[in-house]
């Protein structure tokens, strides 16, 4: 039986980063859909939502409090939605760099632990 692959939400206003994390993600074995619009974020979970394939992960890139605020919001969407919030290049780049080795599993154990805690 084929492993269903995880689904996240790549949130990430600088285009170059974006892509490389939608690559990284694409190389790790997960399912990727991405914008860099806070406001369109919102309406791609509730898309997920209704088509019963939410989101196992929402990667977000937080820059100021109106971000914060629409991670918050993607949380009230789906109490099931643990949301990642990344501010510095550097910690992005880190995560781009683990997933391209292949050494994901922090993710993994990020989405586990907050499945747990429901």
């Amino acid at each position: 039986m084929d492993e269903i692959k995880r689904h996240i939400l790549i949130v990430e206003q600088d285009q170059v980063l974006r892509d490389e994390f939608i690559k990284a993600f694409l190389n790790a074995g997960y399912n990727v859909q991405a914008t860099d619009r806070f406001q369109e974020a919102v309406a791609i979970v509730r898309e997920g939502n209704t088509k019963r394939r939410p989101f196992d992960l929402a990667l977000m890139d937080i820059s100021d409090k109106g971000q914060l605020l629409i991670a918050n919001a993607l949380h009230r969407l789906s109490d099931e939605l643990p949301v990642f919030t990344l501010r510095d290049r550097s910690d992005k780049l880190m995560i781009i760099d683990l997933l391209n080795q292949k050494r994901g599993e922090f993710l993994e154990e990020f989405i586990e632990m907050h499945v747990k805690a429901l």
